[in-house]
């Protein structure tokens, strides 16, 4: 809604939190129709943080269990290496599909 400029504020939804709606000026490092690299607020942080939470999530249950066996870090083990994987296969088809503004956009 607020990338093509039809957003309006809901006055009658619960909640209405003031840090629920981007205000600020957003940096694109490519844009076109139906293509746009986002370079500000949480993807200025990092390009993939939920992979990062997920992977913290899956040492901690591990490390809930305790340390005297590795099996409890097994699920740990996997899922970063799952996760690895899939990270390469996203930046090969982003760079595949944006070209230089993906690299661009990387360097930020």
């Amino acid at each position: 809604m607020q990338l093509r400029g039809t957003y309006q504020p809901r006055t009658w939804a619960f909640p209405q939190l003031p840090w629920g709606t981007l205000m600020r000026p957003r940096v694109v490092a490519a844009e076109g129709p139906g293509k746009a690299l986002l370079c500000s607020g949480w993807y200025g942080v990092a390009r993939k943080i939920h992979y990062t939470c997920d992977i913290a999530f899956a040492l901690v249950w591990g490390a809930s269990c305790g340390f005297d066996d590795v099996l409890p870090f097994f699920y740990a083990i996997f899922f970063t290496v799952m996760i690895l994987h899939r990270l390469a296969r996203d930046e090969a088809r982003l760079e595949e599909k944006y070209g230089e503004a993906f690299l661009a956009y990387k360097a930020m």
